[in-house]
């Protein structure tokens, strides 16, 4: 049983999902970085949920993979949950030594999903994360939204600044064509972060499998900057290329 304290519970967290083979070149680690519980809406285990990290695999493309959680190293990873008759949550993870993380995923039922599945709506994501650097105990996740390739493909935008006018949800300012606007990270690479415009004027929405909107953090965000989710401002825009 979990701890009632969120100290408690990271120090108590297991994993719970199902077998999975471990993404290439990956090791497990006695020591994991990220741990992993996977529960439907109620809070009830899902002890055949799958886990999924989008990565480069030897191809020109990135594609989804199964992962062991316990196996992924240091980097910013974007991971799916997902489970038969569940509507799959995505988004992702800041990984190293020094921050590792416990997740609590909440899964929703397919049909309990209606007002999440509009066309033009980004996805909510639901699901608390800690790390624990000696006595500090931080949340990770925060308020997040993602636009998934369901999402991408609905919108039919001619752009990426089409795309996030198109959307909604995401309290993400999207720039004039033409001015810098926000930055965008690239697959979680953080020697790729580009202004907005450069990004609309290099990559095209149906080139990408996600875009993720970090609006809020408590302590630290995945670029290891502070987000703030006023309205009118600038959120966190990670995108998610299936070809970078």
């Amino acid at each position: 049983m979990l701890s009632g304290s969120r100290l408690g519970w990271f120090a108590a967290a297991i994993i719970v999902v199902g077998t999975v083979t471990q993404p290439v070149g990956a090791q497990a680690s006695s020591r994991p970085l990220l741990q992993v519980e996977v529960r439907d809406s109620i809070g009830l285990p899902l002890p055949d949920a799958k886990v999924e990290v989008f990565a480069f695999v030897g191809t020109p493309f990135w594609d989804w993979i199964a992962a062991e959680p316990q196996a992924l190293g240091d980097g910013i990873h974007l991971l799916r949950f997902s489970s038969t008759g569940y509507r799959p949550s995505m988004f992702s993870v800041l990984l190293r030594e020094d921050h590792r993380v416990a997740l609590r995923v909440s899964l929703y039922p397919e049909s309990d999903t209606a007002r999440l599945s509009r066309p033009l709506e980004a996805d909510e994501v639901h699901a608390t994360g800690f790390t624990k650097q000696g006595t500090v105990t931080s949340e990770v996740v925060g308020v997040r939204r993602v636009i998934g390739r369901t999402g991408i493909e609905r919108a039919n935008a001619r752009s990426v600044y089409e795309l996030m006018r198109r959307t909604t949800g995401t309290e993400l300012s999207a720039p004039i064509p033409g001015h810098r606007g926000c930055d965008v990270m690239v697959n979680g690479d953080r020697r790729r972060v580009l202004s907005f415009a450069v990004f609309n004027q290099m990559f095209a929405p149906e080139e990408a499998e996600a875009f993720e909107v970090v609006q809020y953090v408590g302590r630290r965000a995945p670029t290891e900057r502070s987000v703030r989710a006023s309205r009118g401002q600038c959120g966190t825009l990670m995108a998610w290329l299936r070809k970078p």
